[in-house]
């Protein structure tokens, strides 16, 4: 009986190709998600010409946007690995709205190698984004925490989910750029007894558009008193 699989197996392929996960192109394996084309596509992003607040692209090399030259951030910098509209933005997809909990360990690798390009200091506590208690029942997981806990084994580095989300608003994929902004910071809170005194913290997501979430989590996290906050995304999607 062990033999069956093993002879179905090509008979599955014959029927049912596999397709890339991007394009949907037709490929002879399904070792990788991708065909050898969306794989050309995952290249990191260059954060030189990226403001370190919000990782809009910038005309000239400086640290900041226009706007958030006007605000203080509760960061000390923000970052993500690909942008959103490439391959990568599939993987997120397929996380998020297929279960593919098995993409979640990929991401975090993409975000480990990010992480160590990016010359941050050695963070002490690794934090998911969190989502609202009936999004995580619909949902099953929380795809951010799931990254953050295969980036904790990764870098040996503790995780703590020490973030909630209130229920309330509407879905931010179905709000636009300017709705995001306007996301009340009161959502956000840190969750009681959560030790982040004097620690340096690593803030995760899957998904920036317009840093309003990794705002409002970093400012809940000050709440902690930590010595410095940074926040790494896995795309970023400019609208």
């Amino acid at each position: 009986m062990a033999l069956v699989p093993k002879l179905l197996s090509p008979l599955v392929h014959l029927l049912f190709p596999p397709l890339c996960l991007h394009c949907e192109k037709r490929m002879k394996n399904h070792a990788y998600p991708f065909c050898f084309s969306c794989k050309e596509e995952l290249e990191l992003l260059n954060p030189e010409y990226r403001c370190v607040h919000c990782f809009s692209l910038l005309e000239e090399k400086k640290m900041l946007c226009e706007n958030c030259a006007q605000q203080k951030a509760p960061y000390k910098r923000v970052a993500s690995v690909f942008e959103y509209l490439s391959p990568a933005g599939s993987l997120v997809k397929a996380l998020k709205y297929q279960s593919r909990v098995d993409f979640a360990k990929t991401l975090a690798a993409f975000m480990v190698i990010q992480f160590e390009q990016l010359g941050w200091p050695r963070p002490e506590l690794i934090v998911p984004a969190p989502q609202t208690w009936l999004r995580s029942l619909e949902r099953g997981f929380n795809q951010s925490k799931l990254i953050a806990e295969h980036m904790s084994e990764m870098l040996e580095i503790e995780m703590q989910d020490v973030l909630k989300r209130k229920a309330g608003g509407f879905s931010q994929n179905k709000l636009s750029k300017e709705a995001r902004k306007d996301l009340d910071e009161s959502l956000f809170t840190l969750k009681k007894n959560a030790d982040l005194s004097d620690k340096v913290i690593l803030l995760i997501d899957d998904v920036m558009t317009t840093s309003s979430t990794i705002r409002c989590c970093g400012k809940a996290l000050q709440e902690g008193l930590p010595k410095s906050i940074y926040a790494l995304t896995f795309c970023f999607a400019e609208k």
